[in-house]
C-alpha cells in the first residue's frame, strides 16, 4: 500500500476516534512519526470534546421608559394654561407645569414632537400672563409709588417750613385725658372759660402771630377740623405748658409758624382781652398747649 493511501486510512481511523470514542476503528501499522501524530490528535480531542458548562441565557434587557404619558400631560398643560392665561396667577402656574412636564418628556425619549409643542404653547401662555399681571398690577404700583412721593413731598415741605426737628423735647402726655368737645360744649367753654378752668380738651386751629421768644402765639380755634380758615372763628391765645416751669425753648410751641394748621392739646385757664393797633379789642381765651400735632396746610 502506497505511503500515501495509509496516512489517509491513519487519518480517517482519528477522525471517526475523535468524533466518537465509543466507536471503534482499526489501529493500522504507521510509520513511528504519524502515531505519534496520532496520539497527539486524540489528546486534543479529549480536550475540545469536554461538555461545555451551561451557561444560563441573560433576562430581557430593560428598556427605556416610554415619555408617550408626560408628553400626552405637558400638551394638555399646555392647552390649559392658552384658555386661563389671562387668569393672573392660574395661568402662569398651569403654563410653568407644562413646560417642565415638557422637558422632561423631551429628554426621557419620544414622543419629542409632541413634548416640544408642549413646551413652546406653555411658554407662549406664560408670557401672556406675565404680561396680563403686569397690566393688572400696574395701577396698584403706580398709586402706592404716588402716595409715597406725596408724603416724601409733604414732609421735605414741612421740614423746610418750620426748619426741622430740634434738641428740644415735649413732654410726654396721655392724649386719653383730653376730651374731644361737640359744638355745644366748645360754646359753653368759650363763653365762660374761666368757669372751666383746667379742663383738659382737644381744639384744632390755624396759628397767626407768634411771640418773640416762641413760647405764646395767637390763634383762631374750634372743636373741629376745618376745611378753610374762614371756618376758625374763635380767637385764642396760647401759651406753652412748659413756659410755666422756665422750660426753654418752649418744645410744644417751637415748631410752630405763621398759618400752621394744627391740632392742639391744651387746657383752659381763662380769658382775657386783647388790644389790637388799630384800637378795635376783642375777648380771647386763654390754653396751656401741652402738644401741638400738624395737619396739612388750609388752602
Amino acid at each position: 500500500m502506497p505511503l500515501w493511501l495509509r496516512r489517509y486510512d491513519a487519518w480517517r481511523g482519528s477522525a471517526r476516534g475523535c468524533a466518537n470514542d465509543n466507536v471503534p476503528f482499526t489501529l493500522r501499522a504507521e510509520p513511528v512519526d504519524n502515531v505519534g501524530a496520532r496520539a497527539r490528535r486524540r489528546d486534543t480531542c479529549a480536550v475540545t470534546n469536554i461538555a461545555p458548562e451551561r451557561i444560563e441565557a441573560p433576562g430581557p434587557v430593560p428598556t427605556r421608559p416610554r415619555s408617550r404619558a408626560l408628553a400626552i400631560g405637558a400638551l394638555v398643560a399646555a392647552v390649559i394654561s392658552a384658555a386661563l392665561c389671562w387668569m393672573p396667577v392660574v395661568g402662569v402656574a398651569v403654563a410653568f407645569a407644562g413646560v417642565v412636564l415638557g422637558i422632561i418628556a423631551c429628554l426621557l425619549g419620544r414622543p419629542k414632537w409632541v413634548a416640544i409643542v408642549a413646551v413652546v404653547v406653555s411658554a407662549v401662555a406664560a408670557l401672556v400672563g406675565a404680561i396680563v399681571v403686569s397690566l393688572a398690577t400696574a395701577p396698584i404700583v403706580a398709586g402706592a409709588w404716588q402716595d409715597f412721593t406725596n408724603d416724601v413731598d409733604a414732609q421735605v415741605a414741612e421740614f423746610e417750613e418750620t426748619g426741622g426737628p430740634s434738641d428740644a423735647v415735649a413732654p410726654l402726655i396721655d392724649p386719653s385725658e383730653f376730651s374731644r368737645l361737640d359744638q355745644q360744649g366748645f360754646d359753653a367753654i368759650m363763653a365762660a372759660a374761666t368757669e372751666h378752668h383746667g379742663e383738659k380738651i382737644v381744639l384744632f386751629g390755624e396759628v397767626q402771630e407768634i411771640s418773640e421768644d416762641g413760647c405764646a402765639l395767637s390763634i383762631f380755634v374750634d372743636d373741629s377740623p376745618q376745611n378753610t380758615w374762614e371756618g376758625y372763628e374763635v380767637f385764642a391765645l396760647a401759651y406753652s405748658a412748659s413756659s410755666e416751669t422756665g422750660a426753654a425753648p418752649c418744645p410744644e410751641l417751637e415748631r410752630a409758624t405763621e398759618l400752621s394748621h394744627v391740632k392742639l392739646f391744651v387746657s383752659v385757664f381763662g380769658s382775657t382781652t386783647v388790644d389790637f393797633d388799630d384800637g378795635s379789642v376783642e375777648e380771647a381765651i386763654q390754653i396751656d398747649v401741652h402738644r401741638m400735632d400738624y395737619l396739612p396746610r388750609l388752602p
